[in-house]
């Protein structure tokens, strides 16, 4: 695993964000995970949207094609780094190595 994608970035892959779906198609999705509570925010999305079946579905088509992970010391350590490191402004732009 290369890349741990947060909500936020699985959300714009969803919903079609061509930028998005770019770089995660050159960084190859077997190099590509989520974890477990990254899914669980996403599902409870799913359920409160105004079409809960079709972006049920749409979840379980995007994790069947990428790792989700457990967590573990190794996931929330990835994790705080990150906060600590970027805190909020993480942000996909075009001259992204991502």
């Amino acid at each position: 695993m290369k890349f741990l994608l947060d909500t936020d970035a699985c959300v714009f892959w969803l919903r079609g964000r061509e930028s998005v779906r770019e770089r995660l198609a050159v960084a190859g999705l077997d190099s590509i995970a989520i974890s477990v509570l990254t899914l669980a925010e996403l599902r409870y999305g799913a359920d409160c949207s105004a079409k809960p079946v079709e972006n049920h579905q749409a979840l379980d088509n995007f994790i069947s094609t990428i790792a989700v992970l457990g967590v573990d010391l190794e996931t929330e350590g990835c994790s705080a780094r990150s906060k600590h490191t970027y805190g909020n402004r993480v942000r996909l732009s075009k001259t992204s190595t991502f």
